[in-house]
């Protein structure tokens, strides 16, 4: 188990340990029940998208916003990535929210709903100024 754990825990959305209790089995030949953990730990990130049509999540000076893709692409959702008096960094486009917000969520496992956050940083000229 620890070899499993060692390999799995940062792909696992919150304690491998909670993981490992609602799937005792859990072994190579099963991974897939991981995507089925991560799916059912958003689903309240999951309500708020699909309420608000989008989604910003914060995390120290970053705000990442998961939203619908304007661009027709195949790629139905676009995440951007803003830094605080920095601007947008980069966009990451996804075939699904339930992807989107669980990489974020992965790669900063302590980003929180934050709605306005990205607008507050609006009023902020060094942070206006990085998009001209």
């Amino acid at each position: 188990m620890n070899e499993l754990r060692e390999f799995f825990s940062d792909s696992v959305i919150g304690s491998f340990d909670e993981f490992i209790q609602v799937h005792p089995g859990f072994n190579w030949d099963c991974i897939d029940l991981i995507d089925v953990w991560n799916v059912q730990q958003i689903q309240p990130l999951l309500a708020l998208y699909h309420s608000h049509d989008g989604i910003e999540l914060s995390c120290e000076k970053r705000v990442f916003v998961v939203a619908p893709n304007p661009k027709r692409n195949g790629y139905p959702v676009r995440v951007t990535h803003y830094f605080e008096q920095q601007g947008a960094l980069c966009d990451v486009e996804s075939e699904s929210v339930e992807q989107a917000i669980i990489d974020c969520l992965i790669s900063y496992p302590n980003s929180q709903p934050a709605y306005g956050k990205l607008d507050s940083w609006m009023g902020d000229v060094v942070f206006v100024n990085c998009f001209r």
